[in-house]
């Protein structure tokens, strides 16, 4: 084959493009929500931003949109099955110090922060551009970061036995 030959499909191109996976949280007048995303990055120094795209049909994006705040819990490589419990939306199973049996803790934007994730970014003034497909961006200030003592090597997902995108 030359070198400058191509193959893999377009979705087998994008699926490449590295993104860890995480569970995102929120909390507003109807209770604590969360669910699993991977499409998250870092957008802006001054102001420290970031990005993340939800599909625009998901109860998660309704109920941040309403609190316009969201943490966004990092998961560590071997925290699959914790990943696995968020990939529907959920509600149930929240009180202030757990859901799922994965205990948790209100951060400063009263979003839960789960105590065994790798790190979390607490982000408000949540802004939305929603015209651009079947998944609505938003872009938000972060305002607190945390992460736990011991180095993790970061959940990803093209490491993953899953896959989203392309």
């Amino acid at each position: 084959m030359s070198d400058h030959a191509l193959t893999g499909t377009r979705i087998e191109v994008l699926r490449r493009i590295p993104y860890g996976i995480h569970i995102i949280t929120t909390r507003n007048a109807e209770g604590l929500h969360a669910a699993t995303v991977s499409w998250v990055m870092q957008t802006s120094f001054e102001p420290t931003r970031i990005v993340t795209a939800l599909r625009t049909s998901s109860r998660i994006l309704e109920h941040i949109l309403r609190s316009r705040v969201f943490a966004l819990n990092l998961l560590a490589q071997g925290q699959e099955e914790m990943v696995q419990h968020f990939f529907q939306y959920s509600t149930s199973g929240f009180d202030e110090s757990s859901c799922h049996g994965y205990r948790c803790r209100p951060g400063e934007t009263a979003c839960p922060l789960f105590i065994e994730a790798a790190a979390w970014i607490e982000c408000a003034n949540v802004r939305m551009l929603d015209d651009l497909g079947d998944h609505t961006v938003l872009v938000a200030d972060v305002v607190e970061a945390g992460m736990r003592a011991e180095a993790a090597l970061p959940l990803v997902l093209h490491e993953s036995p899953w896959s989203y995108g392309g």
